[in-house]
């Protein structure tokens, strides 16, 4: 069961919840918070230029968590030139989830470009893994790279 919450400035709060789980709260500042151990990522997109699209995400990287957020990646696709920004200062990633699970993270396109921002090593290690993607170790050198392109 997903329970997805709209928040402000066009972010989206997703949780996974099953019987005796809450959905993500809201609190203070637009953060999350997980209750009684569910998992929750929160997507924000914080710009939008032609086809480039900047995406940060903060919270848990797990099984669900990563379907939730494929899919809101999916639906943040211009069209088959879309190169995202995807910036993971935020994110941690749960043990339980393989490195060689994470790029099912990635919709599918052949002409679609990942920019991978500030991710753990072993996360940008296995994302690296797809010729779409390229990496990034902090915003500096990502926003530089975004900053150039028309």
């Amino acid at each position: 069961m997903r329970n997805s919450q709209h928040g402000r400035d066009g972010e989206w709060l997703y949780g996974q919840g099953g019987v005796g789980s809450s959905a993500p709260r809201v609190g203070p500042y637009g953060r999350t918070r997980a209750l009684m151990g569910t998992a929750t990522i929160q997507v924000r997109v914080l710009a939008v230029a032609g086809t480039r699209v900047w995406v940060a995400a903060s919270g848990t990287l797990c099984v669900p968590t990563l379907r939730t957020m494929h899919y809101s990646l999916c639906a943040r696709i211009v069209d088959e030139r879309t190169q995202f920004y995807l910036d993971l200062n935020q994110v941690r990633r749960e043990d339980a989830l393989s490195p060689a699970e994470l790029p099912r993270l990635l919709p599918a396109g052949g002409r679609l470009r990942f920019h991978i921002v500030g991710a753990e090593p072993a996360t940008a290690a296995a994302l690296k893994t797809d010729p779409r993607c390229r990496a990034y170790p902090d915003v500096a050198s990502a926003w530089e790279n975004w900053s150039r392109q028309p």
